[in-house]
């Protein structure tokens, strides 16, 4: 009496779609090796990775390989070993004074504005590039990796970085470029599928409506985003699970 008529047939659609998926997932590239394996019970008390050990961390594992990982959190980009958990490495990057106090006069507590490190990948052997919400000002940065710590050139991060360290947002570097998915606006009302110069259609919810971005990946010429967001055709049978296809090298216009 009270649900929308059209949900059943949604769920009806979604189960036969994943019922499909599941047949060809089962039928393409059986046994394949893991990344990475860990024996059971193999970490003890002391291979446990805390951090800096405050309330308020949001730890993001922003770059992971055979035997290292980069996490994000706040104020600090750590580099840990994945088989010990012990850091091999501290980036620490803080919000200035002025962008501190600025992010406190527009109503936002202490904690949130700290700089939480959410974008990180190596574009060569030398240089690393992060970007972090930055009080609520997102900035991006070039780390030197020959001395660990100078950073040697900043810019905007908006677009690449989220401005709350609580939004769900993704990235990937792929094809020498940067492709995020985040918001545009401190508010957090304008979300978009970004790589520069171009981005998604701002406020086309046809395109995006209030997603919460999952994960990103290149496969073959396409970049996928993966999110979930109100579906506009079912209003009333809540959020969906969708996926955004790019091509990563797009032809040079403003709009995705």
């Amino acid at each position: 009496m009270w649900g929308c008529s059209s949900c059943g047939t949604r769920r009806l659609v979604n189960l036969v779609v994943f019922t499909v998926l599941i047949s060809l997932a089962e039928a393409w590239q059986q046994n394949l090796p893991p990344k990475n394996s860990v024996r059971y019970g193999a970490f003890n008390s002391d291979q446990i990775f805390h951090g800096n050990k405050t309330a308020t961390d949001y730890f993001k594992i922003l770059l992971q390989d055979q035997t290292t990982a980069l996490i994000g959190s706040r104020n600090v980009l750590y580099n840990i070993s994945l088989d010990t958990m012990k850091e091999n490495h501290k980036y620490y990057w803080n919000s200035s004074e002025a962008n501190y106090e600025m992010c406190q006069l527009k109503g936002k507590s202490e904690d949130d504005c700290q700089n939480y490190i959410r974008v990180a990948y190596k574009k060569n052997d030398e240089e690393l590039f992060v970007c972090g919400t930055n009080a609520f000002h997102p900035m991006c940065k070039i780390f030197n990796l020959t001395d660990g710590t100078k950073g040697i050139e900043e810019m905007d991060g908006r677009g690449r970085c989220p401005y709350d360290p609580l939004h769900n947002s993704t990235s990937i570097y792929a094809g020498d470029q940067l492709y995020s998915g985040t918001v545009a606006d401190f508010s957090g009302s304008d979300p978009l599928i970004y790589k520069e110069p171009m981005r998604t259609e701002r406020l086309d919810f046809k395109q995006l409506n209030d997603p919460n971005f999952v994960s990103s990946l290149e496969y073959k010429d396409y970049i996928f985003f993966f999110f979930r967001e109100i579906a506009v055709e079912y209003i009333n049978c809540g959020k969906v699970n969708n996926i955004h296809r790019l091509p990563p090298m797009a032809a040079s216009a403003n709009i995705l």
